[in-house]
C-alpha cells in the first residue's frame, strides 16, 4: 500500500480533461458531462484556470443563460512529480474533488478522487477496516415523496452531493446525487413541465425523489471490509455506498473515505510551539494540561494552514486584584505570506490558556469552513 501512495501523479491523471471558456454556456458543459462521462472540467479564463463539478452546477437555475466563469471555482495545482498521497492530501485538505496538474504554467491534466480510486489496489489495510469504521456518520436524508426541489435545496445547504432515500419508517429506499440532479433534470427555465395529468402540466422540480432517485444503490453492511466497498465502486460507474444495518442506512463511503486511507503514510511534521514569560509553577501538572490543550487545537490549526512555521506565544502578567492575578496570552502564528495575532485573558493562568484555545479554535474552524475565492491565480 505504500508503494501505492508513493506513486506520482503523472502516472494515474487524465492527461486529457474537458476544457470550456469561461464565456461558455453552462448548458454546453451539461451536455459534454452526459456524453464523457465525467463529473468535472477545466474553465480557461484568459490566463487563469479553474474548474466546475457537477456540485458546482447544483446552483444553477437557467443554463443556457449563466455563463461558466459565474459558477466556475479556484483549481488548487500539484505537480505531476507529487505522489498520490499527496494529491490525496491536497484533495482532503481543500475539500476538492479534482486537483489540477500543472509544471510551472503548463496545464498537463487533472487528477480527481475517483481516478485514483481506479487504480487502488486491494489492500490488506482495506480487508482490515470495516465498513462502519470507515463510512462518513451525519449525512443528509430525504423522503422518497419529497420533491426534487427539496433535494436540491439540502444538496446545496449542506454542501454534499448524495442524500439517502428513506420512506416513513426511516428504511432505505435509495440515492439521489447530484449526477442524477444535473445531467438527468437540470434543463432550460426553472419551470419547464413535462407530461399532462388531468389537463394540467406538471412542473419538473415538483416531481417526487422517487422519480430519479437511484433505486438499486450499492449497499453494504457495517461489519463487512472496506475492500468489498472499493471493490463495488471501481466495478461501477457509482461514486456511492451506502452502509446499513439491517435496512436503516447508517453513512457513506465515497471515494473521499477510500483514499483517506492512504494518509496513513503521511509523515506529520509539526511546526514548534514556543512559549515565553510563563511563570514558576507551584504545581507542574498545570503546564501539562496547558501543553495538551495547546497541542489539540494547534494540530487542527496545521491541518488548515499547511504553511504554518512556527507559533509563538507570550504570557504577561497585567495586573493583581487581591490573591487573583490578570493574564493575558497573545498568540502568534507566523506563515509564509502573513502572520496570525489573537490574544486571551484570564484571572488565572489557565483560565487565560482556555479562553486563547477557544479563539483559536474558532478562527481555524472559520477558516476550515471558508468557501475557495473564485479563479484565484495560479
Amino acid at each position: 500500500m505504500r508503494r501505492f501512495a508513493l506513486r506520482k501523479v503523472s502516472q494515474v491523471m487524465n492527461t486529457r480533461p474537458q476544457k470550456f471558456s469561461a464565456n461558455d454556456k453552462v448548458s454546453s458543459l451539461i451536455g459534454c458531462l452526459r456524453e464523457a462521462e465525467v463529473r468535472e472540467a477545466v474553465i480557461e479564463y484568459g490566463h487563469r484556470l479553474g474548474v466546475v463539478t457537477l456540485d458546482d452546477l447544483l446552483n444553477v437555475s437557467n443554463p443556457e443563460r449563466v455563463t461558466l466563469g459565474r459558477v466556475a471555482s479556484s483549481a488548487i495545482p500539484v505537480s505531476p512529480e507529487a505522489s498520490l498521497l499527496t494529491a490525496a492530501d491536497l484533495m482532503l485538505t481543500n475539500r476538492v474533488w479534482v486537483l489540477l496538474v500543472k509544471r510551472g504554467n503548463e496545464l498537463l491534466g487533472t487528477i480527481s478522487q475517483r481516478e485514483i480510486v481506479k487504480v487502488m489496489p486491494m489492500f490488506s489495510a482495506l480487508s482490515n477496516i470495516s465498513c462502519g469504521d470507515l463510512m462518513r456518520k451525519n449525512v443528509g436524508f430525504i423522503h422518497l415523496h419529497d420533491k426534487l426541489s427539496t433535494a436540491r435545496k439540502k444538496m446545496r445547504k449542506r454542501g454534499v452531493s448524495h442524500l439517502m432515500v428513506v420512506d416513513d419508517e426511516g428504511e432505505l429506499r435509495g440515492v439521489v446525487t447530484a449526477k442524477e440532479i444535473v445531467l438527468g433534470l437540470l434543463q432550460p427555465g426553472e419551470s419547464r413541465t413535462i407530461g399532462e395529468r388531468g389537463g394540467e402540466f406538471i412542473k419538473i422540480w415538483d416531481l417526487p425523489v422517487k422519480s430519479i432517485m437511484d433505486e438499486t444503490p450499492l449497499v453494504f453492511k457495517s461489519g463487512e471490509p472496506a475492500s468489498h466497498a472499493l471493490n463495488a465502486i471501481k466495478k461501477s460507474r457509482k461514486d456511492i455506498c451506502v452502509v446499513k444495518s439491517d435496512s436503516r442506512p447508517l453513512g457513506i463511503i465515497t471515494p473521499r473515505e477510500l483514499i483517506s486511507v492512504l494518509l496513513r503514510f503521511k509523515i506529520r511534521e509539526e511546526p514548534r510551539i514556543y512559549v515565553v514569560g510563563l511563570p514558576d509553577l507551584e504545581d507542574p501538572s498545570v503546564l501539562e494540561v496547558v501543553q495538551s490543550k495547546l497541542s489539540r487545537v494547534m494540530s487542527r490549526g496545521f491541518g488548515v494552514h499547511r504553511g504554518i512555521d512556527e507559533v509563538m506565544l507570550d504570557v504577561k502578567r497585567m495586573k493583581r486584584s487581591g490573591k487573583r492575578t490578570l493574564y493575558v496570552i497573545t498568540a502568534r502564528v507566523y506563515m509564509p505570506k502573513n502572520l496570525l495575532t489573537i490574544s486571551a485573558e484570564g484571572w488565572d493562568l489557565m483560565e487565560a490558556f482556555d479562553n486563547l484555545c477557544r479563539k483559536l479554535g474558532r478562527r481555524f474552524s472559520k477558516e476550515k469552513t471558508r468557501k475557495p475565492s473564485r479563479f484565484l491565480r495560479i
